[in-house]
């Protein structure tokens, strides 16, 4: 019997074989609908490009990082001649995925290359991972090292350690090499070198597009995006061979799927590609306030949400209105008022969201308890002995007070233009204001009070101080605090060693958790100011505890606030301008 006649025969006589088989082929289908979904969302995403926005950053705000092997496999690349680095974070890539990222981008003198060395975390903690972490059990954070080379033709050079982790192909433009995870950084940084003598010798004459700042690392980013999103859109997304290497044993019953879900996607919110912020037609999204501007769309209407939910639950009534949520009880005879930023940007910070209704709950929680305690009954001067030792200083920005009226009542006055220092008694359950009642009780003036808690202050052993290198010479000192008065050692400078310079300091109070100073000795301060700008307004944005998004300048004991206010605007006034060219050289 041939193989023919054999299959036949069994053909024959399984009639229904055939009908069973796609029956089941259509179960699996509709198992895996949901499935095909998401990756045709995800692959519909990539036929877009979004514009890049990166932002300069202080390495401490992403402890989650190995950032032992950022510095290390820096110090790599200075020995291969990049001896210029800018930290940043990508604000495009955290609003996509809900992910912190930091990328070390380290550039050549030439400004011919740029590499980046990033890390991506995982999406969820392992397990028992403090315990993996002592056993040495934990999996590594696996370490991207990509090297890029522009040319003016509109082609890039890429060489990284990518292998394994992108099944999608390159456009045409982009010539890229891939290593292993674990490969030689010297080996990566060869080849690469030859990719540029092989891609120069097919375009002779070509030249190298220069790449020597964070602007021009955004328009190569934004380059390489539209190239790809246009390579994607060439074949409706993904082919088959990429699909197959993608869904594994599920292609068979996901293929159908996905390239129905793409053609839906492209007839109902047709071709964004040319602008992917855009937000696709057919949604109702709540729009994301400036005061919240670090949120997500998404995000920001579960917080909102999670904030109303949780004063239902203690039998009020919420209404969120411009950064403030105001309450009311059921029965309409209480009310009440909370600013919000300091909570959104702790939610913001803690990456899974299953965390804050809980974070949410502890924090009004511990605000009533504060209250309920109510500020303690002052009717005699022996009575400022049982406060004397937290009695303190807390800086908070100059609106704090609309914002938070009941805080109004405190003593305060100006030391940095645009914040308030606030007289506070820091107890273990709450942080209560001292009022005009208290002191008057007391028999204590203002200076008296304000310099028994600057003596508080110097006392903090709560604080930590160290240095910071931020490139191209330029370091800073620093004092950060998991409590609430590490910006408030500002009015504390002069005891902190190395702090100020001959010629005074830079000095930024982004946030109640951090200080940052920068001695000033010569010139180099005009850079120190270029690199501190968009460091400083990216910690102001991410809190939580916003103080202040400035510089100022600390010379005689007093401080001027510096006239920056964006990232992108670097302009300073006359005066310091002078006071800059009165230093001597560098």
């Amino acid at each position: 019997m041939t193989d023919n006649q054999q299959g036949n025969m069994q053909h024959a006589t399984t009639p229904n074989a055939n009908g069973l088989l796609q029956e089941q082929v259509a179960a699996h289908q509709l198992a895996y609908d949901p499935v095909a979904k998401r990756i045709a969302a995800s692959i519909f995403k990539m036929m877009q490009y979004e514009a890049p926005e990166y932002v300069a950053v202080l390495p401490n705000a992403f402890k989650h990082l190995d950032l032992k092997t950022y510095d290390r496999t820096a110090q790599q690349l200075a020995a291969f001649g990049f001896s210029k680095s800018i930290d940043a974070e990508s604000l495009s890539f955290k609003r996509s995925f809900g992910k912190r990222v930091m990328l070390r981008f380290a550039l050549m003198d030439d400004g011919n290359t740029v590499a980046a060395i990033y890390q991506v975390p995982p999406n969820e903690k392992p397990r028992f991972a403090w315990l993996k972490k002592l056993l040495g059990t934990l999996p590594k954070m696996l370490t991207t090292v990509e090297f890029e080379t522009r040319f003016v033709n509109g082609h890039e050079v890429l060489t990284n350690n990518l292998t394994g982790r992108n099944v999608f192909s390159a456009p045409p433009e982009i010539h890229s090499t891939h290593f292993a995870p674990d490969a030689a950084l010297d080996d990566i940084w060869r080849i690469h070198q030859q990719c540029i003598v092989q891609f120069m010798q097919k375009y002779p004459g070509c030249e190298v597009r220069s790449i020597d700042n964070l602007d021009d690392i955004e328009q190569a980013a934004l380059h390489t995006n539209q190239l790809k999103a246009s390579h994607r859109r060439k074949f409706g997304g993904a082919t088959r061979d990429e699909l197959m290497a993608l869904t594994k044993e599920k292609f068979p019953f996901v293929e159908a799927g996905i390239r129905s879900e793409l053609a839906r996607l492209m007839a109902t919110q047709g071709d964004t590609a040319a602008n992917a912020s855009t937000t696709p037609s057919g949604t109702a999204e709540t729009p994301v306030p400036a005061w919240a501007s670090f949120f997500s769309t998404a995000d920001y209407a579960l917080f909102t949400a999670l904030v109303v939910t949780d004063f239902a639950r203690r039998g009020k009534v919420a209404n969120i209105n411009d950064g403030v949520v105001s309450t009311a009880s059921n029965d309409a005879n209480s009310s009440d008022q909370h600013g919000l930023q300091n909570l959104a940007q702790r939610c913001h910070q803690e990456r899974q969201s299953a965390a804050w209704p809980a974070l949410i709950a502890s924090h009004f929680t511990a605000t009533e308890n504060a209250r309920q305690s109510a500020t303690p009954t002052i009717d005699a001067a022996s009575e400022f002995a049982k406060i004397a030792n937290a009695l303190t200083i807390r800086l908070y920005p100059a609106d704090y007070y609309s914002s938070v009226p009941a805080a109004s009542a405190a003593i305060s006055r100006s030391d940095l233009d645009g914040t308030i220092s606030a007289l506070v008694i820091d107890l273990p359950e709450a942080v209560l204001p001292v009022t005009r009642d208290m002191s008057r009780a007391w028999g204590k003036t203002d200076a008296e009070l304000f310099a028994h808690a600057l003596r508080w202050l110097k006392r903090d052993k709560n604080i930590e101080s160290g240095a910071l290198e931020l490139g191209q010479g330029i370091t800073v000192r620093l004092v950060a605090s998991d409590g609430f008065y590490a910006a408030s050692q500002a009015l504390n400078l002069e005891q902190h060693q190395g702090m100020i310079g001959s010629h005074g300091a830079l000095v930024c109070v982004p946030h109640r958790h951090s200080l940052v100073a920068y001695p000033i000795e010569n010139r180099a301060v005009a850079t120190a100011v270029e690199r501190l700008i968009p460091a400083v307004i990216n910690m102001h944005h991410e809190g939580p505890g916003a103080i202040s998004p400035h510089l100022y300048l600390y010379r005689n004991k007093k401080f001027t606030r510096l006239p920056v206010h964006t990232a992108s605007q670097s302009m300073v006034s006359p005066a310091f301008a002078a006071f800059v060219d009165s230093l001597p050289a560098v």
